[in-house]
């Protein structure tokens, strides 16, 4: 099974990319990519394959809302030919913002499969004027989650040395494939993107505002993210580079 796929978007730099809505499909010419009811392909019509059998509408069942992020909302699915659950990524292809952060978001997910610490990604297909990115179910959710559940027991309880170790471990794993493999910037690392189950896997999510650049001494000079995790460079307008991914991973840990 092909493992990378020619699919770069640049965010800042395509926000008048355009798309092409169709009968139970959509377009995106620019990208070179066609998302209908059966699954993902190129424009050319070749099939984009992530797993065995290409996923469809008919084989999903749609659950719960679970999260908000900044690109969408997910629900929890039910794959049904194997009855496993999955994450439902779901986006409103009529949404300027939201259609070019999908499209960021998808060129991480098909380009980074090979990395363990990056969440899974099983395909995409087209619903009733929404994107749908099929994705790994982590069923003990976000860092968030762990944190506000953790205030909620009014502090009774505390994650230990090695836990924080071991979670800081694996994102600075994934940190480390976007940055010297990828040449990506996160731009969004907080607890709400760190997902864990109940393997202990721990994986990032989100890649939606994330940044290309050229070669790791590059820089970014764009003003996204959430501001309570930006470095001191990112808030005050300046040129910044790979090192505020990680500022941003620290004080997820304050």
């Amino acid at each position: 099974m092909q493992n990378e796929f020619d699919i770069e978007v640049n965010f800042e730099q395509n926000s008048s990319m355009t798309f092409e809505i169709g009968h139970n499909s959509v377009r995106f010419p620019k990208a070179g990519i066609k998302i209908n009811n059966e699954g993902l392909t190129t424009t050319n019509g070749e099939q984009i394959q992530i797993t065995q059998e290409s996923i469809t509408h008919q084989q999903i069942k749609v659950g719960d809302v679970i999260g908000q992020g900044v690109s969408s909302y997910v629900c929890r699915g039910l794959y049904l030919p194997y009855n496993c659950q999955v994450a439902l990524k779901i986006i409103n292809v009529f949404d300027k913002d939201k259609r070019h952060q999908m499209l960021n978001d998808l060129s991480t997910l098909l380009n980074g499969c090979e990395c363990e610490q990056l969440i899974k990604f099983y395909g995409a297909y087209y619903e009733e004027g929404t994107i749908r990115l099929v994705l790994e179910y982590m069923d003990q959710g976000s860092l968030r989650s762990i944190i506000q559940q953790i205030y909620k027991n009014n502090l009774s309880e505390v994650i230990n040395e090695q836990i924080i170790a071991t979670i800081t471990y694996n994102i600075l794993m994934g940190l480390q494939y976007l940055h010297q493999q990828k040449h990506q910037l996160h731009r969004d690392i907080k607890p709400e993107n760190i997902l864990i189950n109940s393997l202990g896997q721990i994986k990032l999510t989100d890649f939606g505002i994330s940044k290309q650049l050229e070669n790791t001494i590059a820089i970014a000079r764009t003003f996204v993210g959430t501001l309570m995790y930006m470095s001191p460079e990112r808030t005050e307008g300046k040129n910044y580079s790979y090192a505020s991914d990680i500022w941003s991973l620290g004080i997820n840990h304050l």
